[in-house]
């Protein structure tokens, strides 16, 4: 693989490996309510949350509580 070909292939896996940053919203149907929050890192942010609220160490005691 010439020095080319591997600058590129290496640029092609780094664009595939960005992270999505936003604004995500986490709604608890039985008591109601919803929680806003910004993330640098949407896809991992969601696996961060269930297992923090499934597990009782959630920062938010009032998300946990729902």
């Amino acid at each position: 693989m010439d020095k080319q070909r591997r600058r590129d292939t290496a640029h092609a896996w780094k664009e595939g490996r960005k992270s999505r940053a936003g604004i995500f919203r986490v709604a608890c149907t039985p008591a109601g309510k919803a929680w806003l929050g910004v993330s640098r890192n949407l896809d991992a942010q969601q696996n961060s949350i269930w297992f923090s609220l499934r597990h009782g160490g959630s920062p938010n005691r009032e998300m946990q509580a729902a």
